[in-house]
């Protein structure tokens, strides 16, 4: 379930983070807007959330 703010700054610009390299037409589209696009290597210590306002990144991602 998406947080509903970040725990650090408290703002509500929270997006979950995206792992691999996502297909060109998925960059351009609005959906792409609601992630934030990280690196390919996920390993079981990656944070799952990212707050666009601060960049403190949290949680623990799921099916690694």
């Amino acid at each position: 379930m998406r947080p509903k703010e970040c725990p650090k700054c408290k703002s509500s610009d929270v997006k979950e983070i995206m792992y691999g390299l996502p297909p060109d037409d998925f960059l351009k589209s609005d959906e792409a807007k609601k992630y934030y696009c990280a690196g390919c290597i996920v390993t079981k210590d990656d944070p799952a959330w990212h707050c666009d306002k601060c960049d403190h990144e949290w949680g623990k991602t799921k099916n690694i």
